[in-house]
């Protein structure tokens, strides 16, 4: 199957489930309604491409590996 051939059949289940008012989430393949995402101007139907619950935790993951960075930018700021 080409690429091509392979975005036109995502891009139309994309499209079967915004009429329903769903939303698929790539990270945790699943299913749900378009409240569970958060808004995002610049995405075409205005909402995240993640779900709520894969967006907190990937953003609980970056602030946990980057906590002492983190750390010290919060320092500089406040004492530069």
């Amino acid at each position: 199957m080409t690429d091509d051939k392979r975005q036109k059949i995502k891009t139309g289940a994309s499209e079967r489930l915004r009429e329903k008012g769903l939303k698929w989430c790539p990270v945790c393949e699943n299913i749900y309604e378009r409240d569970n995402f958060y808004n995002n101007a610049y995405r075409e139907d205005g909402k995240d491409h993640m779900c709520k619950d894969c967006r907190k935790k990937r953003q609980s993951q970056y602030r946990a590996e980057r906590k002492e960075r983190l750390r010290l930018d919060e320092l500089r700021k406040r004492f530069a």
